[in-house]
């Protein structure tokens, strides 16, 4: 959602006809005395930009759709094991009734070290693919006007984020702006944790796969099954 917002907001800042990559930025450099010339290798097309964040969001609807229709499936196939590793199925469950909940959660209470990681690895690498092929292209592009955001308001002497918040506020579509510079700070943030934890969860795969010795969704299925 936070997302989505971006790129509504970078539609009705372009709209407005008053870009950050317009002639816009000379004055504000000016005002604030900043560097406009730094600006120029920072300058990003709005016009693809804009679309390119706008179909990297449509991807990411299109795969939650997707999960759901297998998340449904897997609902009518009542089958246990399939419904816990299933996002979708588990959520449903566990707010259907108070006793789905605690029953997913004696499954998931174990305090042996080798389940403890294979379930971490497990659902942390689900998501691997959304978030390289749909999420990266988009987050790139969050990190590069936020970089040009601060290279337009914030890059004078002894200036940093909070001085580039202010001069956003100040500039003309200061409310627009300022709300796109924090959804897209969120948006990356949480996409930063997110490859870390991927990152992590590739670095545990292959010594957990040695010790379990098989298949890490078998292996996972086979210790819902027994518990």
């Amino acid at each position: 959602m936070a997302d989505l917002w971006v790129v509504i907001l970078q539609f009705i800042i372009s709209s407005n006809g008053d870009d950050t990559t317009d002639s816009g930025i000379t004055n504000v450099a000016q005002s604030y005395d900043l560097k406009p010339s730094l600006h120029i290798n920072l300058k990003l097309d709005k016009s693809i930009t804009i679309y390119i964040l706008l179909a990297s969001v449509v991807v990411s609807y299109v795969l939650v759709i997707l999960d759901i229709r297998k998340a449904i499936k897997i609902v009518e196939s009542r089958d246990i094991a399939y419904a816990f590793t299933s996002t979708i199925a588990y959520r449903y469950y566990a707010i259907k009734s108070y006793p789905h909940y605690c029953f997913f959660a004696q499954i998931q209470n174990s305090r042996k070290r080798t389940d403890i990681i294979a379930f971490f690895v497990f659902f942390t690498l689900k998501g691997w693919k959304r978030l390289l092929f749909a999420e990266f292209p988009r987050q790139l592009l969050n990190f590069l006007l936020l970089v040009q955001l601060y290279e337009t308001y914030g890059r004078s002497k002894n200036a940093g984020p909070f001085t580039a918040i202010s001069n956003i506020q100040a500039s003309s579509h200061g409310f627009t702006e300022l709300a796109a510079y924090g959804l897209a700070s969120l948006t990356v943030l949480v996409w930063l944790i997110s490859f870390a934890l991927i990152l992590l969860a590739f670095l545990c795969y292959f010594p957990l796969v040695c010790v379990i010795r098989g298949n890490l969704k078998e292996y996972v299925c086979h210790k819902i099954d027994k518990r």
